[in-house]
């Protein structure tokens, strides 16, 4: 079920690539939305961090992040592609978890109970600058615990390098 909501074909071995630094970019953009919106104290640029998010676990070749690396970075060689193989489902699910709780928090920002936002969105800013900085998504590692338990939908293990 979660590979079709999240659209990954399950017999395509091509889509078993993944560009780290596309990723990477991602998170650093993420964290930097998150951190305007709690230095502006606002709501909206939390939603929008939530949105770009959500997005990208649809599907990553229309997620703002992913346009703003691949059409502007890319091009003017700020940044090169880090092409490895490894499976794009466990990072469109942590792209769609993050996204779900950045979306709790900009709405409880919204409706004015900060103290509940603010901590969902700590909870995420922590969760990615663990991932950006010391390379473990707790998320990847739901996703294959989920995977090993025998939960349907999660069907995909970790690749064997």
């Amino acid at each position: 079920m979660a590979n079709k909501i999240l659209n990954i074909p399950m017999d395509d071995q091509s889509s078993l690539v993944v560009d780290q630094n596309r990723i990477k970019f991602a998170m650093m953009a993420n964290l930097l939305l998150l951190a305007i919106g709690w230095i502006l104290d606002s709501w909206i640029p939390i939603f929008a961090s939530s949105l770009c998010q959500l997005i990208g676990a649809t599907k990553f070749n229309i997620a703002p992040y992913t346009a703003i690396y691949k059409y502007i970075l890319v091009p003017i060689n700020l940044v090169k592609p880090n092409i490895i193989v490894d499976d794009p489902l466990p990072h469109r699910f942590a792209s769609l978890i993050g996204g779900l709780l950045i979306l709790f928090g900009a709405t409880f920002l919204f409706i004015g109970i900060p103290i509940i936002g603010w901590l969902f969105v700590l909870m995420v800013f922590t969760l990615q600058s663990l991932n950006l900085w010391v390379n473990f998504c707790m998320m990847y590692a739901m996703y294959y615990l989920l995977n090993r338990l025998g939960v349907k939908g999660f069907t995909h293990a970790p690749i064997k390098k």
